[in-house]
């Protein structure tokens, strides 16, 4: 039920603020992208 309800705000979120969510999916992509590159390197140095 909370998670529904939580999937239907961010979902009405994501309809109104479209601009602002391609943003933060890009800048989370980028960063997603970075981490895995970084959490490789960590895992090559151990």
């Amino acid at each position: 039920m909370v998670v529904r309800y939580l999937r239907e705000k961010i979902l009405s979120l994501l309809f109104t603020n479209r601009i602002l969510t391609i943003r933060v999916l890009k800048s989370s992509l980028f960063f997603g992208l970075l981490g895995s590159l970084f959490g490789c390197e960590l895992q090559k140095r151990e």
